[in-house]
């Protein structure tokens, strides 16, 4: 009777077997909502029962869309249409490169009929990289073409994600329009961490002024590490930032590893210390 309700899913021609405990189930979704309900209904066979080979297409359909989107509080939101869910594990997984901890929403529906001459997860890719670009707003795939809206992270993104339009777009992807706006940071953040062989500075840097002036109190006080430099510029700083980065610079080396983050007017420490005596004089100094 189970396997005979999955049938219901399922084009003319599919096939559902049963064979000792093991049930087998192989065709072609009839709609898109269809393959959405078999994947729910195979999640629990019977007691007792597994389930055996499942192949099972999804269905085709004529408008196939993709999209990635960031709203104002960082979290990523992914709807349109992935082709298999290996393709949709993929585009969850680089999405959640960019998401910064937030977790991702996944709206995605799966169906077939995106152009054979377009690679799923080049193009997944190509959409990741430019949202990771914005504080928010979107890309979307619609029509063959790929189409940018929203706020860029800052004036240089803004470049980098018009160079990419023009020179990077995967293969049988065409460029759409491309509205971008910039505005200020917020919060404006700048992070300056300490690891086992590395200190890396990420986030943001009001010019190119303050960025030599901290990569000249970062160097000798870490010159066996590798100083990987992240950083962007941008406006909207908070007065006297590479200052107070600078002054937070010696406690850092201080740490066995560590993180000196900076969030508006908020500086914050954290990290581990040797020895007990150099926690307390991180604490008072």
């Amino acid at each position: 009777a189970y396997a005979v309700a999955r049938l219901r899913n399922l084009a003319p021609g599919a096939i559902a077997t049963v064979t000792d405990m093991a049930i087998a189930v192989s065709g072609e979704a009839v709609d898109v909502a269809a393959y959405d309900a078999l994947r729910a209904a195979l999640a629990e066979p019977p007691p007792g029962y597994t389930l055996g080979r499942v192949d099972v297409l999804p269905a085709r359909i004529d408008d196939f869309t993709m999209a990635v989107s960031r709203n104002p509080g960082g979290g990523v939101v992914l709807t349109g249409s992935v082709v298999s869910e290996a393709a949709r594990a993929e585009i969850g997984r680089l999405a959640a490169e960019i998401a910064d901890g937030v977790a991702v929403e996944d709206r995605m529906r799966t169906a077939r009929g995106l152009a054979k001459d377009i690679e799923p997860d080049a193009l997944a890719r190509f959409l990741v990289r430019l949202v990771g670009l914005m504080q928010s707003g979107g890309a979307r795939f619609d029509g063959a073409r790929v189409s940018v809206a929203g706020d860029a992270v800052d004036g240089q993104a803004v470049g980098e994600i018009e160079t990419a339009m023009r020179d990077a777009r995967p293969p049988g992807v065409g460029a759409g329009a491309v509205a971008l706006t910039v505005k200020p940071l917020s919060p404006y953040r700048v992070a300056i961490r300490r690891e086992a062989d590395s200190v890396s500075l990420s986030g943001h840097l009001p010019d190119t002024e303050a960025r030599d002036r901290l990569l000249a109190v970062v160097k000798p006080r870490f010159f066996r590490e590798r100083i990987l430099d992240r950083t962007r510029i941008a406006d909207g700083a908070p007065p006297d930032l590479a200052a107070a980065l600078s002054a937070a610079v010696p406690v850092l080396a201080s740490l066995s590893s560590g993180e000196v983050a900076v969030a508006d007017r908020t500086l914050t420490l954290s990290g581990e210390s040797l020895y007990r005596e150099a926690a307390g004089r991180v604490a008072r100094t």
